[in-house]
């Protein structure tokens, strides 16, 4: 089943005021008695003139917000104008990964 969400923090650079996090979603895939496989989209738009390259950082968080694990993305890449979903997954190990109850992303860009 998919995760609560998180309101995604915004953008770290004031001037990217066109780039926004739209979305992330997030679910097990995959798990055994050793880790579990969490697939995560992240969804973002940016309505500027300019392409932009960013970085991505997606938390994984138990009940109360503490972080238990983070997957990183880097050197992504969404065109002036466009709405672009980008995706992934990571592996988080036991007994940890049963107590992902919500997902959270920030981003920054790097150009």
């Amino acid at each position: 089943s998919a995760l609560p969400t998180a309101t995604p923090r915004p953008t770290q650079q004031p001037a990217a005021s066109n780039f926004e996090i739209l979305s992330i979603d997030s679910r097990v895939t995959e798990s055994n008695n050793i880790w579990w496989k969490y697939a995560w989209i992240l969804e973002v738009s940016n309505q500027g003139d300019e392409d932009i390259v960013f970085n991505a950082e997606i938390q994984f968080q138990d009940a109360d917000g503490f972080v238990i694990d983070t997957a990183y993305a880097y050197s992504l890449v969404i065109r002036a104008g466009e709405t672009k979903k980008f995706s992934d997954s990571t592996l988080i190990s036991m007994p940890g990964a049963a107590s992902v109850e919500k997902i959270y992303a920030q981003t920054r860009i790097t150009n």
